[in-house]
């Protein structure tokens, strides 16, 4: 059963975040300050904790390793955004310039059919 902590303890409690003790209880009410856990018990409990900690720095440190190749994905798609919006201005660029020409040479054609 959880229980809040009486007011002295508060104080020690909100300085290690815990808001809540464990009351062992047996079935017929009595309560106790043990799980009556044997020690086979609580070192099969450790190896347990230590399995699922070490399968979480594993997991930390792929999402970690991810994390750094979607950082450099992002780069390289901003490089290569950036990479195409300049050759399309230049595109377009090249395009009037294309326009501008056609129009001189076809102004010029027209002025030599006059001479």
């Amino acid at each position: 059963i959880f229980v809040p902590t009486s007011p002295r303890q508060e104080s020690k409690v909100e300085r290690n975040e815990n808001k809540y003790k464990l009351i062992v209880m047996s079935p017929d009410g009595t309560i106790g300050d043990s799980l009556g856990l044997s020690a086979l018990d609580r070192e099969r409990e450790t190896e347990i904790k230590h399995f699922y900690e070490s399968k979480v720095s594993q997991f930390e440190a792929q999402a970690s390793l991810a994390n750094a190749k979607v950082l450099k994905l992002f780069e390289e798609f901003e490089e290569a955004t950036h990479s195409l919006e300049k050759l399309k201005q230049e595109k377009e660029e090249l395009g009037n310039k294309l326009s501008t020409a056609q129009q001189s040479a076809q102004a010029s054609k027209v002025s030599a059919k006059k001479f």
